[in-house]
């Protein structure tokens, strides 16, 4: 049902959930908020410019992992304030990629 699973085996019974580890590591828009990595790799490209205005869900880095790319996005709209990686470096997971600062006066953008 859902996320829930029931397993039978060696006559034993056990409940499993399925956790989105990417559900927890996003960014919650504050005024000061952090972009974290979601999981190990390497900055593929910076998408946007230091103190440039931008949108709720525009995208801010690429990050390759597990041979694939993801695009990060921002959580709210805002500004980037700093990065703390570039276009090849590695980061572990977990790693604050950049520092956004929030606005509420910036585009239609919903926030998260």
């Amino acid at each position: 049902h859902g996320d829930d699973r029931t397993v039978f085996a060696a006559g034993g019974q056990w409940r499993l959930t399925l956790v989105d580890p990417l559900q927890w590591s996003a960014p919650r828009p504050e005024a000061d908020a952090s972009l974290v990595a979601p999981m190990p790799g390497k900055v593929v490209a910076v998408l946007v410019a230091l103190d440039t205005p931008i949108e709720a869900g525009s995208p801010l880095m690429v990050l390759e992992a597990m041979k694939m790319e993801h695009t990060l996005h921002a959580p709210c709209a805002g500004v980037v304030r700093a990065f703390h990686y570039e276009a090849g470096d590695p980061v572990a997971e977990g790693a604050v990629l950049l520092q956004f600062e929030a606005t509420s006066d910036l585009g239609t953008g919903s926030r998260l």
